[in-house]
């Protein structure tokens, strides 16, 4: 930083005072700078230059070789964000504001200080207020206040700090520990302090300037400053220095220790450049008050003088408080945009028509290497499954076999059945009982009609050729509903085939059904287990291959070897044939191991995030791949499957199918006593139901994301409106009661009174306001929402809910807005003298 030839005057009505005369100073890139200088001699005055406040009359200023004098208002506006910290002689905190508040400040403003909480916990222990994030700037001392004062300057890392008198409203000690600091800061900084503290600047600055009439009077560096003979006092591990000449002092300060009892004082002749200590009196007021007990002007009296302010002008009391309650409104719109969640929607949903159970799944999505996104909900699979089970309550959670078959005696059938694994259904009503047996099972009253079962109670049905006796029949409302009409003439909404799928065609078996079905299992046909066809993706799900254990099905092996290893498999003469291949194709059993390997893949990976969590992956039980070791004759069993495994990786996929795998839909019961939590927990997990109406309150979130931003733009636009009135309103009130405040002052009453008079006013233009925009909002929302019932004949509902706890957050920060803005004119004139408001009403 360099000041070359910098003047800069200043023009009054009798003359023209010169601050600063053809100024010119090369400051080094760091260390501690002092200036000093009588009160008028121009060190403020170059301290703003320095930092683009005040422009220089000519000369240059340049930074890194860059003139600054050029700068533009937004350079200037730039350069002092990137460069320049300032501390003020009176801290020019936000005394109402904690410390955390005061420093975060110049965080806002800057976007390469990503841990606020870090770098205000980093700076704070540098000034030695290491504890002090959360105090309040009002319950700090001076010396508190300017150490906060200097921590904001240097939290933004700038080059130049700038100190305007930064010890002159505190003590001695106080004085010297923010001389340490800031000369601690100039190790690593260039610090330019302006003080009329010549001594301390001697001591701890490595240059002094010394300013007389706008010019540099006289430089001292490091290098030249004299030493002056002292006597240093220590006791214990105590010290003071004094002038050799201050013998009183030193006599004083002797004999206060003596009287303190301290019996060893050693006493040193040492060379230091010190500062002679400065008597002062201690401040005192001797002025004697008569206080009287004076009374606060009643309220009902200000009330009557806020009302006469609102009838002096109606007119523009009016347009406020449309205006603002125009605001209110949009805020109120913009909290419902900005808030809205259809899992709310779904929460009165549930509530209105008492949905027994809800089918769940899971959201999620990957971005493939060619950018192109893939989203989907999961239904079935390990990740939700183990997310269904760590938030809910167990005897809620039911497994599902969905695309079931079920019979009569007589062969007639019903397809697209879904078989839930229960021991209980609470939220149905039930004729007869749950089963508790493997072979008993609870029908809907539309499958016992559909069968022809009569009354159906002990009848049989059959399932995958097992024969189920009936325990009981679910009552349905499938007559009422007319699902058997509305089918025949294919008039069935997407509610009726919700209603079809998970109401009607419904059957319960006892959860010891998923054991039968385990223990006689012997192959299995999986999606996304043929790893013939791992280059295509989406062919590789699609395809499924059988398994089965080799100690299942003892087939001969008709080329090759048998399996020694877990990774090595058998296949079937046609499945070598699938795989492109012949016997003849191979010279040796060598040759034919050696062209047979193939992988699976992973589909698990962390890639695909949970978008695969329905599928097994084979990958799990061959990580290393596979090797196809030989050929087994396949018509030696009529159902042996196309490839055979280990045992013990049999065993591992089968069990992890049984657990993971085995059910293809899950379903959660509703506890209707506790809505608000069961569907907390949906939203938590991001858990989605599928069902139409609550699909239609998705799109609705998307829409609504889409138009936050519009919307929150036509608010901030017509906030800005409405304060810019507000502040109009009552700028003009104020003015216009300048002469009744100056004759309420002369007459005795307070300030605060009169301060309390525009307060009501203000607050009743509020109170106006926020009942205009109840109305509108209470009337909007309900329009909206009979609109919106009135277009679903079946299950209608309401799009939107009243966010009461939110829109009352909203009515009071817009309240705290109107103090606000009731501050800015009342400010203007609270320090005027009543005598002062008398001349300027008749102005």
């Amino acid at each position: 930083m360099k000041l070359i030839n910098v003047s800069k005057k200043y023009i009054t009505k009798n003359e023209e005072v010169h601050a600063l005369k053809n100024f010119t100073y090369d400051f080094p890139d760091n260390g501690l700078v002092a200036v000093t200088g009588k009160s008028g001699c121009g060190k403020t005055t170059l301290l703003y230059i320095i930092a683009g406040l005040l422009e220089c009359d000519k000369g240059q200023i340049v930074e890194n070789n860059l003139n600054l004098e050029d700068y533009s208002e937004r350079q200037w506006d730039d350069y002092r964000n990137l460069q320049i910290g300032m501390i003020f002689q009176d801290y020019q905190l936000m005394e109402d504001k904690t410390v955390e508040d005061n420093l975060s400040i110049v965080l806002d403003i800057r976007s390469d200080i990503e841990d606020r909480k870090s770098a205000i916990e980093n700076v704070l222990k540098f000034v030695g207020l290491k504890n002090f994030i959360n105090r309040k700037v009002c319950e700090l001392s001076g010396g508190q206040k300017q150490r906060v004062a200097i921590a904001r300057a240097i939290i933004k890392k700038p080059n130049i700090i700038l100190a305007d008198e930064p010890t002159g409203h505190l003590d001695e000690n106080t004085s010297e520990e923010i001389w340490k600091l800031l000369k601690k800061i100039s190790k690593k900084k260039l610090v330019i302090l302006v003080s009329h503290d010549k001594k301390r600047a001697m001591v701890y600055a490595d240059n002094v300037i010394e300013i007389r009439d706008g010019e540099i009077f006289t430089v001292s560096s490091e290098k030249n400053k004299n030493f002056n003979q002292c006597i240093s006092v220590k006791y214990e591990d105590n010290s003071k220095v004094f002038d050799i000449e201050d013998t009183k002092s030193l006599f004083e300060y002797i004999l206060e220790l003596c009287n303190a009892g301290i019996t060893t004082i050693n006493i040193n002749k040492v060379d230091e450049t010190i500062t002679k200590e400065v008597d002062c009196d201690e401040y005192s007021n001797d002025s004697i008050y008569d206080i009287r007990v004076i009374r606060n002007m009643p309220l009902k009296r200000i009330t009557k003088y806020a009302s006469l302010i609102i009838c002096k002008r109606k007119l523009r009391h009016m347009v406020t408080m449309l205006m603002f309650a125009l605001t209110l409104f949009l805020g109120t719109v913009a909290i419902t945009v900005y808030t809205y969640d259809y899992y709310d929607v779904m929460e009165n949903y549930i509530k209105e028509y008492s949905f027994p159970y809800i089918k769940v799944g899971l959201p999620t999505g990957y971005m493939d290497n060619f950018y192109e996104q893939y989203s989907g909900n999961v239904y079935m699979g390990k990740t939700l499954k183990g997310i269904l089970y760590n938030n809910f309550d167990d005897k809620r959670i039911e497994g599902i076999l969905t695309n079931q078959i079920i019979k009569n005696s007589d062969g007639v059938e019903i397809s697209e059945i879904k078989l839930i694994h229960s021991n209980n259904l609470e939220n149905v009503k039930l004729n007869g009982r749950f089963p508790t047996k493997a072979n008993e099972i609870v029908i809907t009253d539309y499958i016992s009609n559909r069968l022809g079962l009569g009354e159906g109670i002990n009848s049989s049905v059959y399932i995958e050729e097992k024969e189920f006796v009936v325990t009981g029949i679910i009552e349905t409302d499938y007559k009422e509903y007319k699902i058997i009409e509305k089918i025949l003439d294919e008039n069935v909404s997407e509610i009726g085939e919700y209603k079809f799928s998970m109401d009607y065609c419904v059957a319960v078996v006892n959860p010891q059904y998923r054991e039968i079905v385990y223990e006689e299992i012997r192959t299995l046909s999986l999606n996304a287990s043929d790893f013939s066809h791992t280059k295509k993706l989406s062919l590789y799900l699609d395809l499924e291959l059988s398994y089965g254990s080799i100690e299942e099905y003892k087939c001969p092996i008709i080329y090759g070897r048998d399996i020694k290893n877990n990774n090595e498999i058998l296949i079937s003469e046609s499945m070598l044939n699938y795989l492109g291949y012949t016997i003849e194709d191979f010279e040796n059993e060598k040759d034919f191991e050696a062209k047979l390997k193939y992988s699976f893949i992973d589909l698990h990976n962390e890639t695909f995030g949970d978008y695969y969590s329905g599928y097994i992956n084979f990958y799990d039980f061959f990580s290393e791949g596979i090797n196809i070791v030989g050929v087994f004759d396949e018509m030696s069993n009529e159902d042996s499957p196309y490839i055979l495994i280990s045992k013990d990786i049999w065993d591992a996929i089968k069990d992890e199918w049984k657990e993971k795998y085995y059910y293809s839909e899950y379903i959660l019961e509703i506890d209707f006593n506790n809505v608000e939590t069961f569907v907390k927990k949906l939203r938590d997990n991001n858990l989605y139901w599928e069902e139409p109406s609550v699909e239609e309150m998705y799109d609705i979130q998307k829409l609504i994301n889409a138009l936050k931003i519009f919307i929150f733009l036509i608010f901030i636009v017509i906030l800005i409106i409405s304060v810019s009135i507000l502040i109009n309103c009552i700028g003009f009130s104020v003015k216009d009661s300048i002469g009744t405040i100056g004759i309420m002052r002369a007459l005795g009453v307070r300030k605060n009174d009169t301060f309390k008079i525009f307060f009501v006013e203000s607050c009743l233009v509020y109170l106006t306001s926020v009942i205009l925009s109840s109305i509108i909002t209470f009337l909007s929302v309900n329009c909206i929402n009979s609109y919106f019932r009135d277009l679903h004949i079946e299950n209608p509902y309401n799009i939107f809910a009243f966010k009461y706890k939110l829109i009352l957050v909203l009515y009071v920060v817009m309240f705290f807005v109107s103090l606000f803005i009731l501050i800015i004119p009342i400010h203007k004139y609270s320090n005027i003298k009543p005598t002062e408001l008398l001349n300027n009403s008749k102005e």
